[in-house]
């Protein structure tokens, strides 16, 4: 995200460009290897002919990062690298708490 303040605070053609540009080669490998949890369920639900949570969150950061990468190759005023990874992060982020609080719920309390 701090590579967006460039374009938030008012950077235009080759300064906006060179920074989404940086965003890009930064947010695409982070996508591809951090998104794979999501990305394996969703396939697999998908193979069965089956949806769960994790294809709309599949889809989701995959659209955001291609039209991300679409728009920075066109030349384009919006790029959105830092959502793609907000979503992504904050998807973890819950996901861990759920399990978190299933595992303690499942163990038996001490007296």
């Amino acid at each position: 995200m701090l590579l967006s303040v460039a374009v938030w605070s008012g950077a235009t053609d080759a300064t906006r460009d060179l920074f989404d540009l940086i965003s890009a080669m930064i947010a695409l490998p982070v996508v591809a290897y951090s998104g794979q949890p999501f990305f394996q369920n969703a396939w697999r639900a998908l193979r069965v002919k089956r949806l769960n949570m994790d294809v709309p969150i599949s889809l989701a950061i995959i659209l955001a990062a291609a039209m991300s990468l679409f728009e920075t190759l066109q030349g384009g005023a919006h790029a959105y690298f830092d959502a793609a990874l907000c979503s992504r992060f904050s998807c973890s982020l819950v996901a861990t708490w759920i399990t978190a609080r299933a595992v303690l719920r499942a163990q038996p309390r001490r007296n």
